[in-house]
């Protein structure tokens, strides 16, 4: 059985978490596990699609996942949640 090459990016997954009795609305951000795990506050001064990118944006940096990559990310809507994935960066001739 072969083993998967390691991933030199991952897809990070945003979702909105609706409000409770203890706390305000949130959206969660990861990439795949627990460790990359992050969840911020609903900014009400943001559209949805604002507080998803905020989420992804925060996560890359909780992960450290600078320089070899290229911000922004894009992201595409799903009925429950954004998928957001890294684009390369662009070539110095082009």
């Amino acid at each position: 059985m072969s083993t998967l090459p390691e991933a030199r990016y991952r897809a990070i997954q945003t979702r909105y978490l609706g409000p409770t009795d203890f706390r305000g609305s949130r959206v969660v951000a990861d990439a795949g596990d627990r460790a990359s795990r992050i969840v911020l506050d609903w900014d009400d001064r943001l559209n949805p699609e604002q507080n998803h990118a905020a989420a992804a944006v925060a996560l890359t940096e909780k992960m450290g996942w600078v320089g070899e990559y290229y911000s922004p990310l894009v992201g595409g809507a799903f009925p429950d949640r954004y998928v957001w994935v890294f684009q390369p960066k662009p070539e110095a001739n082009s």
